[in-house]
Formats: C-alpha cells, sequence, structure tokens
C-alpha cells in the first residue's frame, strides 16, 4: 500500500463526489467485505481515514474567521528631549 495512491485516490475521490465521497468510499468498503477481500478492504479503510481527515480541513479552513488584532496597549509615553 502505498501513501502516495492512497492520497491521490482520497483527493480525486473527494474532487468527484465532493462531500458524497466519504459515502462512496464506503459503499466500496461494503463491497468488499462482502466479496471476502481483505486487501482491498484494508486500502479502501486507508482511503476513507483520508477523505475524513481530508474533508475536517477543508470544513475548517472554510469555516475558519480570521481574528482582529488586539489593539497594542501603550504603557508609556515618551516626549522628546
Amino acid at each position: 500500500m502505498n501513501g502516495t495512491a492512497i492520497l491521490n485516490t482520497a483527493s480525486s475521490m473527494i474532487e468527484a463526489y465532493g462531500d458524497g465521497a466519504k459515502f462512496h468510499i464506503a459503499e466500496q468498503m461494503d463491497r468488499a467485505l462482502e466479496a471476502g477481500d481483505g486487501a482491498t478492504y484494508d486500502h479502501l479503510a486507508l482511503v476513507a481515514k483520508a477523505i475524513a481527515l481530508m474533508s475536517m480541513t477543508r470544513q475548517e479552513t472554510a469555516a475558519a474567521k480570521p481574528e482582529k488584532a488586539a489593539p497594542v496597549p501603550v504603557l508609556r509615553t515618551f516626549r522628546a528631549a
């Protein structure tokens, strides 16, 4: 199982299916489980984890608002000599 292939698969599924990527990968995992194909199921489980992490990051990024910088308090004023 190549990590790059897992990330590429997850990325392409998010691009193709959007929010439905999690549902689509779950269907594929069910089919692999019913067929008794353990290697495919393990691979799809890793892809599902990558999809969950990738989509979580996108949602947090979209919801994040830039914080306003707090004004710097002036502790002392200096006078020119």
